[in-house]
């Protein structure tokens, strides 16, 4: 049985994309808007100068749209919160094509034990661990997820914005894939 191994320009612009930014930081989830979602909206110059410093992005950037439908993107500041948000996903059959997460987010458990929760219950998922400062290098933490290597990704803080962008495309277009290719072949991970 052949598979499909990429999407037509017309099935990537029916994709309603879905993405979940899991930070502890809540003064950051703009840039985030900023980035991704392409929102713009009216804001102090301190929290501009965020933008630029968190995701070295520059205000005059052209900003091209994505190839997908919309893109939604929501926020926890816990991996408890991000675990309920993405169990409810699962449950209403819109599952996050990617979730974004801190490495350190306290009080809560830090971002590879809530990747670790996250692929107990959904293996499939697409996940970007980001971090500006860590206890762990990027070596440690590939060896404890080494498992899904295939569905991780790992970015250091702070972000160049265009390639978040193209990476968060990618990522949703493979997610894509993988559910297609689950579901023409019977199985389902939920």
């Amino acid at each position: 049985m052949k598979h499909d191994v990429a999407l037509t320009e017309a099935e990537i612009s029916q994709i309603d994309a879905r993405v979940l930014v899991v930070d502890d930081n809540r003064e950051l989830w703009h840039n985030y808007d900023e980035v991704l979602a392409l929102q713009r909206s009216p804001v102090s110059e301190e929290l501009q100068q965020l933008v630029r410093t968190v995701f070295d992005y520059k205000e005059h950037e052209v900003h091209d749209n994505y190839l997908f439908n919309s893109i939604t993107l929501d926020y926890s500041h816990t991996a408890t919160d991000a675990n309920n948000k993405i169990d409810a996903a699962y449950v209403n059959g819109k599952p996050y094509h990617v979730i974004f997460i801190d490495v350190q987010m306290p009080p809560d458990v830090d971002g590879i034990t809530a990747t670790r929760q996250i692929w107990e219950k959904h293996p499939e998922q697409q996940i970007i661990l980001c971090t500006a400062y860590s206890k762990y290098t990027f070596a440690e933490i590939n060896k404890v997820l080494q498992s899904r290597r295939h569905n991780l990704l790992m970015m250091r803080k702070p972000f160049d914005a265009e390639s978040v962008r193209l990476i968060t495309q990618s990522q949703i277009i493979n997610a894509e894939l993988v559910w297609r290719q689950a579901f023409s072949s019977g199985k389902n991970n939920d």
